[in-house]
C-alpha cells in the first residue's frame, strides 16, 4: 500500500518543484525614459596628439569616427537628450579643457573613447590536426 502512494506523491512533489520555477507572464512595459539630459562624448586625442599608431591608422581618427557614430545614434534614439562633443574634427584639445567643457555644460554622463594598438600577430606554430584531401 505504501509503495502505491509513494509514486504519486513523488510525482506530485516533482510537479510542485517544477511549478515553483515558473515566472508570472511577462507584461509589456513602455520604454523607460532615461534620467540623463546631457551626454558629453569625448573622442580621445586629436590634432598633434595622435595617440596609438596602428598599421594604417591613428587612434585620433578611429576615436573621432566612433564618437560621431555613437552621437548620431544617441541623437536619433533620444531626441530629447542633448549630445555634445569635445571635438567633431581633427583638432587638439587639452585634457583640462575637456573636463571644464563637461562641467560648464552640466554633463550628466562623460564618455571618453580611446583605443589601443597591438603588434601584428605572427602565427609560426600549427596546433591541431590537418587533413589533406586528394582530388583525382
Amino acid at each position: 500500500m505504501l509503495k502505491k502512494l509513494l509514486i504519486p506523491a513523488g510525482a506530485l512533489a516533482f510537479i510542485i518543484l517544477l511549478a515553483s520555477f515558473l515566472k508570472e507572464p511577462a507584461t509589456i512595459k513602455p520604454p523607460q525614459r532615461t534620467g540623463l539630459k546631457t551626454i558629453i562624448i569625448d573622442a580621445g586625442h586629436g590634432g598633434k596628439a595622435a595617440g596609438a599608431k596602428g598599421a594604417f591608422s591613428y587612434e585620433k581618427d578611429i576615436t573621432l569616427d566612433i564618437a560621431l557614430q555613437i552621437g548620431k545614434k544617441l541623437e536619433k534614439a533620444f531626441p530629447e537628450m542633448k549630445v555634445l562633443y569635445t571635438r567633431t574634427e581633427d583638432v587638439f584639445t587639452a585634457n583640462p579643457w575637456r573636463a571644464d567643457f563637461a562641467n560648464k555644460n552640466a554633463g550628466d554622463l562623460f564618455v571618453s573613447i580611446h583605443v589601443n594598438a597591438m603588434p601584428a600577430i605572427k602565427h609560426s606554430k600549427f596546433i591541431g590536426y590537418k587533413r589533406n584531401l586528394l582530388c583525382r
